[in-house]
């Protein structure tokens, strides 16, 4: 490959690279929001709880509960999420733009 085309394929993936990064900063974090509606309230305490209780069956395992409410990504939805949102209750949060 020519370093020509090298540097293109270089040049465009700083773009989609720059372009993804503002596209994720424009969402300010809400921990506790799995629903994102941008308030932690009941709605959240009930979905983790319906995730939290109804995972998916595994094969000698039990059962997984990763979910939008498993806010620290250890793979269940379990009582330590339940902290983020009791911590974050009642929050409402914005958008940057």
């Amino acid at each position: 490959m020519s370093k020509r085309a090298v540097a293109g394929r270089a040049e465009t993936y700083n773009q989609l690279t720059e372009s993804m990064n503002a596209t994720l900063a424009s969402e300010p974090a809400c921990p506790g929001d799995g629903n994102e509606d941008k308030v932690v309230n009941l709605d959240d305490v009930a979905n983790w709880f319906y995730f939290s209780t109804n995972g998916v069956p595994q094969q000698n395992a039990p059962p997984n509960t990763s979910s939008w409410y498993d806010f620290n990504h250890d793979g269940n939805t379990d009582t330590v999420d339940l902290q983020t949102i009791v911590k974050n209750f009642g929050r409402h949060c914005g958008t940057k733009n």
